[in-house]
């Protein structure tokens, strides 16, 4: 209920975890009944747990080089003819890979047939994927751009809407008219398109316009707000939102006799030299004089996005395109076009480039953003609910027994295999069943430090709970260690050991559970629970006048 991505892909992750460790105990019975079922279903729930988050990528990795290691070994014995090894290969990449990738697209093809009709969500994507929804508009515009046309300036691939202006002045800077993005298509973001003016004897003089003269990449143009008759300009003086060097203001100043080089913007079609038409093109609006782009930020603020022209061209949010092209003297049978409506591939596609955006540009601080060097001993949990009136709440912990028991089984099994390795060097022979130990040991370490390195290099804020997929495989290592070091003990003295262990773990688990699942408890309880300074959650009332950290948000 609070967290609703994390249930289905820690299920689905498990699960995958699960039936790949059977597969990997029927290796001796290949391609038998019981060999095939645990690999297919490992697939199956790769492919949920994949469509649930990416992360599942880490453990598809892990597999993947588990399996490697053991076609190698298949490889280096002669006993298996090369069709076999070939059998062996392709088995794996169709359950470890096809079948994955299918699911992951099926998931999205369900996706799509469910979320059939246009929405607030829909402003996220592009017009054609928009308009390929039910009760969405399509209306037709003339498909050449030429001088004198009036148009409007829709931002590319967000919901920043179209470039508009009005009568509101900025409180600093130039303190010219303002321009931002607004979600309304109306007179208030229509432009008309002008040449560049012609300076005279006479004064500034706007060469007459002729519909036949089409807009080209390359060209040198005016743009003047049809309500106000301003022209659309940039020039030295930073954004009204942001202190940036690198970007300039963008207003509309004058009138249609007073203009200067700040009213020149450059086309730059995106690819060049391809033709300038309403819906199609995809361009860019160079400043003529500072050379920079006219831009959106792909948020929203508030009820509207700040409009600026920035340095670097090539920046996420500079793309624009035409639209509501319309022009008085074209001829009737003028062609015109609409947006072609996406299909499932281009929505597919386009989904994949906004969940990546998305992830890329998390940067936001949240108060309870961890480092993957806190998950090992839990240093770092997540507020997700508090009940205002009394210590009551929700914190995901996890189970610090549980933490410190994986950590040190992983930091003992990274030493064993260690050992095993300087000993297998030094050709001091080895059991067959220390060999399997060694081997197992291995392919649990993969499993564990490629579900957790990763992570190390994510530029995203990251919580506790990103750590819970390598948790989940250290879970492995406890129980290799517990047999390693006490399978010289008789079967009596194994069973009460494991017994302390899981004792340890359910006494853990009944102290911290009013904080996991939101009890009623005391202050007095509450503060008991803090066994650590780190562990930062609220057990009074907050001070007057100040709030606790937002719980609300789970990320």
């Amino acid at each position: 209920q609070l967290a609703m991505v994390e249930s289905p892909f820690l299920l689905c992750n498990g699960l995958a975890l699960l039936f790949w460790l059977r597969f990997m105990g029927t290796s001796a019975t290949a391609f038998s009944k019981a060999w095939w079922p645990p690999l297919l279903l490992a697939g199956i729930f790769l492919g949920l747990s994949m469509s649930s988050k990416w992360s599942t990528l880490f453990l598809v990795a892990s597999f993947c080089l588990v399996a490697m290691q053991d076609l190698w070994s298949l490889a280096s014995d002669r006993l298996f003819s090369p069709s076999t090894i070939l059998r062996h290969v392709f088995a794996r990449i169709l359950c470890l890979v096809v079948i994955p990738s299918v699911i992951y697209v099926g998931v999205f093809w369900i996706h799509f047939a469910l979320l059939s009709s246009t929405g607030n969500g829909a402003k996220y994507m592009t017009p054609e994927v928009q308009v390929s929804l039910k009760g969405a508009k399509n209306p037709e515009f003339f498909a050449n751009v030429s001088y004198g046309s009036y148009i409007s300036l829709r931002h590319e691939a967000s919901p920043c809407g179209y470039v508009t202006s009005g009568s509101s002045r900025y409180l600093k800077g130039s303190q010219m008219h303002t321009v931002w993005c607004g979600a309304k298509d109306d007179s208030s973001a229509m432009f008309s398109i002008e040449h560049r003016y012609i300076m005279n004897s006479g004064g500034i003089e706007n060469p007459p316009t002729h519909p036949e003269e089409l807009l080209k990449d390359g060209d040198i143009i005016r743009l003047k707000h049809t309500n106000t008759l301003r022209w659309l300009r940039s020039h030295d003086f930073r954004p009204a939102l942001q202190n940036n060097t690198a970007q300039s203001e963008v207003c509309t100043h004058g009138d249609p006799k007073t203009s200067d080089f700040d009213d020149l913007w450059q086309i730059e079609t995106a690819p060049r030299n391809a033709p300038v038409r309403a819906m199609q093109t995809r361009l860019r609006l160079v400043h003529f004089q500072r050379k920079c782009s006219l831009m959106s930020r792909t948020f929203k603020n508030g009820s509207y996005s700040e409009v600026s022209c920035v340095q670097n061209k090539e920046r996420v949010g500079t793309v624009w395109r035409i639209e509501g092209n319309r022009n008085p003297k074209y001829p009737a049978g003028a062609q015109k076009i609409r947006y072609k409506p996406a299909g499932f591939w281009s929505k597919f596609m386009e989904t994949q480039r906004h969940m990546l955006e998305t992830f890329s540009n998390t940067t936001r601080t949240h108060p309870y953003v961890s480092n993957p060097l806190d998950w090992p001993i839990a240093r770092r949990g997540v507020a997700v609910w508090h009940d205002p009136k009394s210590p009551a709440q929700i914190f995901v912990l996890g189970n610090p027994v549980v933490s410190i028991a994986t950590t040190g089984s992983v930091v003992l099994c990274v030493i064993f295999v260690a050992v095993l390795w300087v000993a297998a060097q030094r050709h001091v022979p080895l059991s067959n069943a220390t060999i399997e130990q060694l081997t197992s040991a291995e392919q649990i370490l993969v499993l564990v430090f490629c579900n957790y390195v990763p992570f190390f290099f994510a530029k995203t804020e990251l919580f506790l709970h990103d750590g819970f997929p390598a948790l989940y495989a250290a879970f492995l290592c406890v129980g290799l260690i517990f047999d390693a070091f006490t399978l010289r003990f008789r079967s009596p003295s194994r069973i009460v050991m494991a017994g302390v262990l899981v004792a340890c773990v359910l006494f853990a688990f009944v102290k911290w559970s009013a904080l996991t699942y939101g009890f009623p408890m005391s202050v007095e309880q509450c503060e008991g629970l803090k066994w650590r300074k780190a562990w930062d959650w609220f057990c009074r009332e907050a001070p007057e006048g100040s709030t606790r950290p937002s719980a609300a948000a789970f990320p």
